[in-house]
């Protein structure tokens, strides 16, 4: 009696074609996109935090939502500041709630631009 020989090509194949199949699918496989982008003191990465060129450029990347940070002056106005002191972006070193409007309104970024009041 001969036995017969069993052709295991076959279902070797299949098995090794649908595991393919299975790694294309998972490779390819799109992601969920994330439908929001927050910027936190805009695009402060490129540009001086709180700055319209930062809230610009974090438009322009796509944000959605932009955080600010809020301080308050010796006059009760809102002020748009990370820190609750003027030296790391303005260059002077006193607090925001020690200072009138007045002398706020002067500050100036290093490129130039006003610290930015909610009013």
């Amino acid at each position: 009696m001969h036995k017969k020989k069993r052709n295991i090509f076959i279902p070797i194949s299949l098995l090794l074609f649908l595991l393919l199949v299975a790694t294309l699918i998972v490779a390819f496989k799109s992601t969920p996109k994330n439908d929001y982008v927050i910027s936190h003191r805009g695009a402060s990465g490129e540009e001086v935090e709180h700055t319209f060129k930062a809230y610009d450029l974090a438009l322009d990347y796509g944000t959605k939502y932009i955080e600010q940070d809020l301080v308050t002056s010796k006059d009760g106005t809102l002020y748009i500041s990370h820190d609750e002191n003027a030296e790391r972006i303005a260059g002077v070193d006193k607090n925001y709630n020690d200072m009138s409007d007045k002398e706020i309104d002067h500050l100036k970024t290093e490129d130039n631009q006003h610290i930015l009041s909610v009013c």
